[in-house]
């Protein structure tokens, strides 16, 4: 029992950070399109990252 809840912790904390990454990546995008000066992002990171978090928040 005590791995199973491991198992979850590490999975939730897996599904934030991805989402982290997306949300970033996103905002990133956006920015570099509407404000002049900041970094973009390519469009197969943003794409990837919500791919991820997507597949990993349906298997929870």
């Amino acid at each position: 029992m005590a791995q199973f809840d491991s198992t979850a912790r590490a999975r939730r904390r897996d599904l934030a950070e991805t989402l982290e990454v997306a949300v970033s990546a996103s905002r990133t995008a956006v920015d570099s399109r509407f404000c002049p000066g900041t970094a973009p992002v390519r469009s197969d990171r943003v794409a990837a990252a919500s791919h991820i978090a997507l597949g990993i928040s349906g298997g929870i």
